[in-house]
């Protein structure tokens, strides 16, 4: 399955990019900061508009899961058709793309789509992140998981990947699997030399294995408030 290009806009800001692992951390970021997703198609002269968010993204099958944002609690998804190209343009636009066939509509209140092999995606980042992990260096975090850091609790040590004002990615390893799931609450005590006052919270929106070294998972975290400017910047 391949999806077309949709040309939308001429600004010279956009880019096409083929760039799998792009592609996946831009889904990824959108999918981690619940961001707006507007969604239509044209039939019968009419065309039919709905914002949405990414609900999950499925590794399995390559596709992505949509549903209607939280805030817009009336929309619903009844007039679309399975059979006719739907456009997909993230929040300020910054990926924009169209799927000619396969989509599929579950209910009145889900649609799947194929992840796309091909978009246009804005030069610039909604929001700046840090990445860590290159070759020379390696930043730690302290996390609990179940929301707690009660005496009970013993925190886990992971390798953080990256970090923006809503969430971060990081690497778990795979003994600690068994503690750590989709939807699952997380205290954030520690990222790099920064020591919070007061742990953060965080709700898993993810977590893959991409056979790093066969030892960990990414795993992707949307922090339930979003960081200041100024406490990101002392990470690195």
């Amino acid at each position: 399955m391949r999806l077309k290009l949709f040309i939308m806009t001429s600004e010279k800001n956009f880019r096409i990019s083929v760039s799998k692992k792009e592609i996946l951390d831009s889904l990824i970021l959108m999918h981690i900061e619940d961001s707006d997703v507007i969604l239509w198609q044209n039939h019968n002269g009419v065309r039919h508009v709905k914002r949405a968010r990414i609900e999950a993204i499925d590794f399995a099958t390559s596709t992505l899961i949509l549903s209607p944002q939280k805030s817009a609690k009336l929309e619903n998804f009844k007039e679309f058709n399975s059979d006719i190209t739907l456009y997909f343009i993230g929040e300020n636009k910054n990926i924009v793309f169209k799927q000619v066939e396969a989509v599929k509509i579950i209910g009145s209140d889900k649609v799947r789509v194929a992840i796309p092999a091909e978009v246009r995606l804005l030069e610039k980042r909604i929001e700046q992140r840090l990445i860590f992990n290159s070759l020379n260096e390696k930043t730690t975090g302290k996390i609990y998981t179940g929301g707690r850091t009660d005496i009970a609790m013993s925190p886990t040590i992971i390798d953080v990947s990256d970090v923006s004002l809503s969430g971060m990615g990081f690497y778990l390893p795979k003994k600690n699997a068994r503690f750590f799931y989709e939807k699952d609450k997380i205290k954030i005590d520690r990222i790099g030399n920064h020591r919070f006052d007061r742990p953060i919270n965080g709700i898993i929106v993810y977590i893959i294995d991409e056979k790093r070294s066969g030892t960990h998972l990414k795993v992707g975290l949307r922090f339930v408030e979003k960081l200041d400017e100024e406490v990101v910047a002392n990470f690195k």
